[in-house]
């Protein structure tokens, strides 16, 4: 801001308030389209993580909390599933339920269910449902990669 008196200007701004600004708020990245080396930050006991993208299984809902699924546990992140959708849209990530977003670099297999929707098994053995909803996609982006 730009203050302007008579006979001189000066420049207000804001000093950081270190109980604010002590904890940035949680990003993917600054740069739009996410590379491989990308990396999000996650949270679990407390302490932040920084976690490659591309090292993420899926991302799910547990109630209002999101978490991205890891072989090695599972961590909480700031973003919900929409968000992460648009942000990770040039990965591997796609939607395949209300609850669910997965990296279709790790499926290891897939079964269609009678119902029409499809149970995928991703590495580390965890199983996921395709939505019927997204089913389609689902086989699509298969026959991409």
């Amino acid at each position: 801001n730009i203050h302007k008196h008579p006979s001189y200007e000066y420049s207000a701004f804001k000093l950081p308030d270190p109980k604010v600004d002590a904890h940035p708020p949680m990003t993917l990245s600054t740069n739009k389209n996410l590379a491989t080396n990308d990396t999000i930050l996650v949270q679990r006991d407390n302490t932040l993580h920084k976690v490659s993208v591309e090292n993420i299984l899926l991302f799910e809902t547990e109630g209002r909390k999101t978490i991205a699924v890891l072989k090695n546990g599972r961590y909480e992140v700031k973003k919900n599933l929409s968000q992460l959708e648009k942000a990770l849209k040039e990965q591997n990530f796609l939607r395949v339920s209300k609850s669910a977003l997965i990296n279709m670099s790790k499926v290891l297999s897939f079964t269609p269910d009678e119902d029409r929707t499809i149970c995928a098994t991703l590495s580390g053995k965890i199983t996921v449902r395709v939505s019927r909803k997204h089913a389609p996609a689902f086989k699509n982006k298969l026959h991409t990669l």
